[in-house]
């Protein structure tokens, strides 16, 4: 059935231009019935005109899912009447899409109503437009009005106000009624700036471009000055033409924390330069800044220093060392330090002198950038003091040799090198034979030359490698590193036994000495440094024993005889050692008259499982140990008590020899100087005893021995040189000291029968005490013949066999009373059981 609408239609090339169209285009019938709809539709809702047609706005649903919402518009009835709106659709692919919609009824001659004709054109993008241009409105006005930061104003050509916003009001004073309506200059701007502010408006008007911004002055209303920041611009609107807009930025708060920023800066340049160390602002390793002091401590001004690197502060460095700057790296790695580091460096001043400093140095942030604050002062002095106090601790200041200490050290570093290598050390002590003779001779300011010229002899005597040092006193060590054959070794202790035996020229006259070498090896006698030190100390006396100027090796034995020692010494300290001591007497006789008129005291030691030790095993041990001071005050005191006793009740002006030992002279506790005081407040007086010495006290003699010996003499104690003939140096010393006795030692009185050359010698040693004005004892004679002899050589007296063997004190007391009177022993006598002679 044809319609009336139908029969309406155009001419076949109106459906063409209706379906090609591009707003969305539909027709319907007065019933709601959709007749036609063109592509722009289907494409839209994602349907074809063949499944519209026919269907009611309440039947058309698009086909892509009931969650897609009919238009709205197809719904309203109101369309007959004909209706525009705008609506949101919603398209197939779920984009929301803003239509101006238009529905026109269609109409006969007659008013009825036959379809209704509808278009939708999509006008989203104005829409956008209008809306984006409305917020850039509101922001711009919520800028203008709602800034409290930014003070806005708007002039005309002339400088007429168009625009204040309420930032202006509280900026300069005026509210926008007062200041709407009147000119620029006027206002704001000072008077004396006002014909230049004039000038410049009128040229951006003319060349229609706004001046850069700039800082200014302007005025308030009340009159003082305003700091801004002003930055202008030129804006043309249809509405108010060409309008210079000005917006200022108020600087006074900047102003002021710029001013105390200055005075701050001030302040703490100040304190920056009034500090005694030295300050560094240092970006990279480059010098950006520096205080007064950094500039003292490198002799120059501050512009010397800045922009120069801590390279060009710093030494040069030598071929194949660490350079500078990457040492110093170490110290900036990553450009930041932790916490304060310290760094001791070394720093050449502008006029090359060089000084070192100790740096504290900190990392900082200036301005984003990373830099570091590096304080420092002069420690050349210091390090001076430290290298004199550590040098004046490990190095004997003589001669300039590594000392007692410092060698102690080295030697441990050197077996544990040698360890590493799997190789030989040898350990030489070396003791000069007859030093002291040359230093009591010729001495102090001479033995010290000696010492000095020794130390370089021995130096060149080795390798640069090894090691010699002074140990103290004449004794020096040599530490022979990476030895591999014995030969090249005694190679070495031969070069040093010629060396020091051949003369130092050092005063007129050209002075001797030589020297006893001990020697042993790392590992093959010990691997400990302790113990390596004991086996040469041990070889260096077996060498003197040896008889000196020559060198021994460290042997088992002496280990052996060094464990003996040892086990003596605690023993002796054992307070029980000294129940177990006793005095022998041996009597001396006058060889004319046969009188017995001395005695030598004799310490024995009845060990309780030992048995009787002999004193030349306990004696030096005693001396080592310090004990022989303790020892010989008992034995002081002991033989004091016996002498008074029998001088007292015997009538008898015996005399008791004490043997002395040079240790007990030089006690820093009592020694015998206290001897003489005890004997002083005693009735026996001092005639009663007498000292008996070795000549090894007057070889190590000093100002003080002096001294102390003819402090005896004067109080008429006497004094006896025991074993004349065994020194070295017996008759340089019989002039120098004051001696009443010499005791020719047994060894020239065993052969004394059978040898001319004994007899000789005895002969030649009474005439020359004689000569000295002193007498002579002899020792050891066991036979008649040999005392007579001795009376026909002239001797004075004698003590042996002959006459009595060592007795203890009750015995020796019992020969008194037999001797009584006149204390006559002319010869022995077969001795009776308690062991005093018939």
């Amino acid at each position: 059935m044809v319609t009336e609408l139908q029969r309406q239609m155009p001419p076949s090339w109106l459906p063409l231009l209706v379906q090609y169209f591009p707003d969305l285009l539909w027709l319907k019938d007065p019933a709601g019935f959709y007749l036609m709809c063109n592509h722009a539709f289907e494409a839209f809702f994602g349907v074809s005109e063949q499944t519209v047609i026919g269907k009611t706005d309440g039947d058309f649903v698009v086909q892509d899912g009931a969650d897609t919402p009919v238009p709205a518009l197809l719904l309203h009835q109101a369309a007959l009447t004909g209706q525009s709106s705008q609506e949101w659709w919603v398209a197939a692919d779920g984009r929301r899409v803003l239509f101006d919609v238009v529905q026109i009824p269609l109409r006969l001659a007659d008013g009825q109503v036959v379809g209704v004709f509808g278009t939708a054109r999509d006008v989203t993008r104005e829409y956008a437009g209008r809306q984006a241009l409305r917020a850039s409105e509101d922001r711009f006005r919520a800028i203008f009005e709602g800034s409290g930061a930014l003070a806005i104003q708007g002039y005309a050509p002339d400088g007429t106000v168009l625009y204040w916003n309420p930032a202006s009001e509280a900026l300069y004073g005026y509210r926008a009624e007062e200041a709407l309506g009147r000119k620029l200059f006027e206002l704001i701007i000072p008077p004396a700036a006002r014909e230049l502010v004039v000038s410049e408006v009128a040229q951006m008007f003319r060349l229609r471009q706004a001046v850069p911004a700039a800082r200014l002055d302007l005025q308030h209303k009340d009159g003082h000055l305003v700091p801004v920041y002003s930055s202008h611009a030129m804006v043309e609107s249809a509405q108010a033409g060409l309008t210079l807009f000005c917006l200022d930025i108020d600087l006074s708060s900047l102003v002021q924390a710029e001013n105390a920023r200055r005075d701050s800066e001030r302040r703490y340049r100040t304190l920056f330069d009034a500090t005694g160390d030295g300050i560094f602002v240092l970006h990279g390793q480059v010098v950006v800044d520096c205080n007064r002091a950094a500039a003292g401590h490198f002799h120059c001004d501050r512009t010397w220093l800045i922009g120069r690197s801590l390279t060009d502060l710093s030494p040069a460095v030598q071929e194949g060392e660490v350079l500078t700057a990457q040492l110093l790296a170490f110290y900036f790695m990553a450009g930041t330090c932790a916490e304060t580091q310290r760094v001791e460096w070394c720093h050449v001043r502008a006029d090359g002198g060089i000084f070192e400093a100790e740096w504290h140095v900190t990392a900082v942030d200036i301005a984003g950038e990373p830099h570091h604050l590096v304080s420092f002062h002069d420690i050349t002095e210091r390090k001076k003091s430290a290298q004199l106090i550590w040098q004046q601790a490990n190095f004997d200041l003589l001669t300039a040799l590594p000392n007692r200490n410092f060698f102690q050290d080295g030697l441990a570093q050197a077996i544990r090198a040698t360890a590493r290598t799997g190789g030989q050390l040898a350990l030489m002590f070396i003791d000069l034979d007859n030093f002291r003779q040359v230093n009591d001779t010729l001495g102090h300011r001479v033995g010290d030359l000696l010492l000095r010229s020794a130390a370089r002899r021995l130096q060149e005597c080795v390798r640069s490698t090894d090691v010699v040092a002074r140990l103290g006193g004449d004794e020096f060590a040599i530490v022979l590193r990476d030895m591999h054959e014995l030969s090249s070794l005694e190679r070495v202790v031969q070069q040093v036994l010629q060396r020091l035996a051949a003369p130092f020229y050092l005063v007129d006259e050209p002075a001797y000495v030589s020297a006893s070498i001990g020697i042993t090896v790392y590992p093959d006698d010990a691997d400990n440094p302790d113990v390596l030190q004991s086996n040469a100390d041990q070889a260096m006396f077996a060498a003197k024993k040896l008889g000196r100027n020559r060198f021994c090796y460290f042997t088992s034995g002496m280990q052996a005889q060094a464990q003996a020692h040892a086990s003596l010494c605690n023993d002796l300290r054992n307070p029980a050692a000294a129940e177990q001591f006793h005095l022998m007497y041996q009597p001396v006789v006058d060889l004319r008259s046969g009188q017995l008129v001395k005695a030598e005291a004799l310490l024995r030691w009845m060990h309780p499982t030992r048995g009787l030790i002999k004193p030349s095993e306990f004696i030096p041990v005693s001396e080592d140990t310090g004990l022989v001071v303790d020892i010989g005050n008992w034995v002081f005191r002991e033989a004091v008590g016996h002498v008074k006793r029998w001088r007292e009740a015997y009538s008898f002006d015996l005399q008791v020899s004490i043997n002395v030992s040079p240790v007990q002279f030089y006690s820093d506790g009592e020694n015998i100087s206290a001897w003489l005081n005890y004997l002083e407040s005693l009735p026996l007086g001092c005639a009663g005893v007498a000292l008996e010495i070795t000549e090894r006290l007057l070889l190590e003699s000093t100002d003080m021995v002096t001294a102390q010996l003819d402090r005896f003499r004067a109080a008429g104690v006497q004094v006896l040189l025991d074993d004349f003939g065994t020194g070295y140096s017996s008759l340089s010393y019989l002039k120098q000291f004051h001696l009443d006795y010499l005791k020719i030692d047994r060894s020239f009185i065993t052969n004394l029968e059978q040898g001319e050359n004994d007899l000789a010698l005895c002969e030649a040693i009474i005439v020359m005490a004689h000569r000295l004005g002193m007498k002579v004892v002899a020792e050891g004679v066991e036979t008649e013949g040999q005392r007579q002899r001795l009376i026909a050589a002239g001797c004075d007296y004698a003590q042996g066999f002959l006459f009595s063997p060592p007795l203890d004190g009750m015995a020796f007391e019992r020969l008194l009373q037999q001797l009584q009177p006149g204390g006559f022993l002319l010869r022995p006598s077969p001795a009776r059981s308690d062991g005093v002679p018939g």
